[in-house]
């Protein structure tokens, strides 16, 4: 994975495993480590001895590359081997849930990743992440400006819907500029509606299904219960 990537290519005394392990295992306060700390963690935990200035030109955007696949692949293997099996599903190729987090981070970062404003730090980031229940599989996990909102999102992915999909997300993604984008490629949606867009509600022609899944997690059925008008 790591020279996938290609941030391993070459043999390194630093290669992608420990330097996994140095990120995302080291400890709770990584964010307030320098880069002196690291490299002395490397040569004591690991008996790696590399210059601070070496270690700072790992982080690249080859090193974002290779963590990012590295934690989508410790995720699905997560959610895969505790996901319940969905019985019955000959309706749809994929179940997309999406949804987003977002936290503060250091100021200095506010360039990149500007905040709210307010009484907290300068600089927050979202992180989105959607995942199909159907495959186990993850479709989207990168990382956004606090400012990038859902609705935003939404709409800058449309292209990740095809037909035979069932789009589930909450009312933040939900713009209905993003669910005509759903419906032109021949997705299905389900959404809570809000009570305030029923006036607006007359051109979109789309049915809604429910899934009941029982207590047990495993067995589930689908109804279409009714069709509704979206504008």
């Amino acid at each position: 994975m790591a020279r996938e990537s290609k941030f391993v290519q070459r043999s390194s005394q630093l290669g992608g495993f420990t330097f996994l392990c140095l990120l995302a295992f080291n400890s709770d306060a990584l964010a307030f480590e320098s880069l002196n700390d690291l490299t002395i963690k490397l040569e004591l935990d690991h008996d790696i001895c590399i210059k601070k200035q070496s270690l700072n030109e790992r982080f690249n955007q080859r090193a974002v590359s290779f963590l990012t696949a590295a934690l989508a692949e410790l995720f699905s293997k997560q959610l895969a081997g505790g996901r319940a099996t969905l019985i019955s599903c000959d309706q749809f190729e994929r179940i997309l849930i999406k949804d987003s987090v977002c936290f503060q981070i250091d100021q200095s970062l506010s360039t990149y990743y500007p905040g709210s404003g307010g009484s907290g730090s300068a600089a927050s980031i979202r992180i989105q992440f959607e995942y199909d229940l159907v495959s186990g599989s993850i479709v989207d996990l990168s990382l956004n400006a606090f400012n990038d909102q859902d609705a935003t999102n939404s709409t800058l992915t449309i292209d990740v819907v095809k037909e035979g999909d069932l789009v589930i997300r909450d009312l933040a993604y939900m713009h209905l500029s993003a669910l005509r984008g759903i419906l032109q490629n021949l997705g299905d949606f389900l959404c809570r509606l809000q009570a305030n867009k029923n006036g607006n509600m007359s051109k979109i022609h789309k049915h809604l299904f429910v899934w009941e899944i029982l207590v047990d997690g495993v067995d589930s059925c689908c109804h279409d219960i009714h069709s509704v008008h979206l504008s």
